[in-house]
């Protein structure tokens, strides 16, 4: 296959007689638009954090009427492809923490523009805040402890105010916060903390072995006020689960809660949240990839298990949450082949009903049509290039494919009788022909869709004998 086929048609001409190839990126990648996202005060955060072409991306929404307007899109300030701006997301009042690859990234909300305070060189799994402080989970390796770094406002500045280390690597691969009462996750144990003014002190600790739990414990966390929600990863023994805690006097185990097949291996738990309505907990994994997100009732009454409503195949619904007491948001960043997507969940009476599905458009690339580009400096109409020229470029949109669609590999056939050339480019939903005859104006015939039913794939491969082209 040729690595410059992921993403586009190319026609090529080398200036010397050896292979050459151009490709936009060496390393391509989904953008994955609601692998995280926050809810606010009548507006919302949802992470687009990577891309093949743009920087991490924080889209900022707001409420306007009865739909969502996108009112800012947030980049780091080294923005850059694959920087991770976005991987996590914790927001309270006007203020947004955002994780990358360089660090944490602190911004507030003026009403009208967002802007950096602080960063911090910290690189997290897990973030929680709660008005003026902040904490950043960031386990270890080995045996290397895990630990939690505590950020605190004073008189509008944000700085570091400590550092709590674990007595487990997995120490602070999930944290929550809720006011001043923290829950910190590593791996086998939970531990509730409450902060002082001055220090995190430890409130109560229990392990996963204390409620008969063997494997992971804490995949994931969510505190508030005096509930928590914990959710256990799959072993050979154990099923997936999530725990319920809940603090009369002290924290104390209340209630396990699992799906109607424990045994699936759907992630169950990957997300949890609590609202009024109760605790919602995201199965991204289970129908095969399309995921689940099951609000469990308060009561103890059997829970309403949700799926996409209007989205099809394999989504990851469920992979992120973020519920307010009359809205929920729930992250499918593969959805559309990983271009993600964040279904809106609103309350109708005594229902939920999924309102809308928030996405992205990708963008749409300019055809090279007719002149071509000289590749000057390593450039040829903006690829990378090296001596070879741009003869012309044909966009995914102009071969009719859907939002998230690659290419996968391109062949070629040559009419035996009229000489005229044509390129099969393969896709993940299909096949396209293109018309060659004129290298410089390529001209899109058609399309062989994929079989029925049958899943995109990114291995679709073409050959051709003679005049039969064979395509798995």
């Amino acid at each position: 296959m040729n690595r410059f086929a992921l993403l586009m048609l190319l026609v090529l001409v080398p200036h010397w007689g050896a292979l050459a190839q151009s490709y936009y990126h060496t390393e391509p990648s989904v953008a994955a638009f609601g692998g995280a996202v926050a809810i606010g005060d009548g507006y919302a955060a949802i992470a687009e954090p990577s891309g093949f072409k743009h920087p991490g991306t924080v889209n900022i929404y707001a409420v306007a009427g009865d739909a969502w307007q996108r009112t800012h899109r947030l980049r780091g300030p080294d923005a850059a492809v694959n920087d991770g701006f976005g991987q996590a997301l914790a927001l309270s009042g006007n203020t947004l923490v955002v994780s990358s690859q360089a660090g944490l990234h602190f911004l507030e909300s003026d009403g009208s523009a967002w802007t950096e305070v602080f960063a911090a060189p910290v690189r997290t799994a897990g973030l929680a805040l709660s008005g003026d402080l902040a904490l950043a989970g960031v386990p270890g390796r080995g045996e290397t402890m895990g630990r939690v770094h505590v950020f605190r406002s004073v008189e509008g500045r944000w700085a570091e105010a400590m550092q709590l280390t674990g007595e487990q690597a997995s120490f602070g691969r999930s944290v929550a916060l809720d006011g001043a009462v923290a829950l910190i996750g590593s791996g086998e144990q939970i531990g509730f903390y409450r902060w002082d003014g001055d220090t995190l002190a430890l409130d109560a600790r229990i392990s996963s072995a204390d409620l008969g739990l063997e494997g992971q414990f804490s995949a994931s966390v969510h505190l508030k006020g005096d509930e928590a929600l914990v959710g256990a990863s799959a072993s050979r023994q154990v099923a997936e689960s999530v725990q319920v805690f809940r603090k009369d006097g002290s924290w104390r185990f209340d209630r396990q809660m699992q799906q109607d097949d424990p045994e699936s291996r759907s992630l169950f738990g990957a997300s949890v949240q609590v609202n009024d309505a109760g605790y919602w907990v995201g199965a991204p994994f289970a129908d095969r990839g399309q995921g689940r997100v099951y609000l469990f009732p308060r009561s103890g009454e059997a829970a309403h298990a949700f799926t996409p409503a209007s989205v099809e195949g394999r989504t990851g619904f469920g992979m992120a949450l973020a519920a307010a007491e009359d809205m929920v948001l729930i992250g499918m960043p593969q959805m559309d082949y990983g271009e993600g997507g964040v279904a809106w969940l609103a309350k109708d009476g005594d229902a939920w009903v999924e309102h809308d599905v928030l996405v992205t458009e990708p963008e749409v690339l300019d055809a090279v049509l007719g002149q071509g580009a000289r590749c000057d400096t390593g450039d040829a109409a903006g690829y990378a290039c090296g001596q070879v020229d741009l003869v012309s470029f044909l966009p995914l949109a102009d071969l009719g494919t859907a939002r998230g669609v690659r290419l996968s590999d391109v062949w070629g056939w040559t009419d035996p009788e009229t000489g005229r050339e044509f390129g099969l480019v393969g896709h993940l939903e299909g096949t396209a022909f293109v018309d060659l005859s004129d290298p410089s104006v390529p001209v899109f015939l058609g399309e062989l869709p994929r079989t029925e039913g049958s899943p995109g794939s990114t291995w679709r491969d073409i050959k051709v004998y003679r005049d039969h082209a064979y395509i798995v």
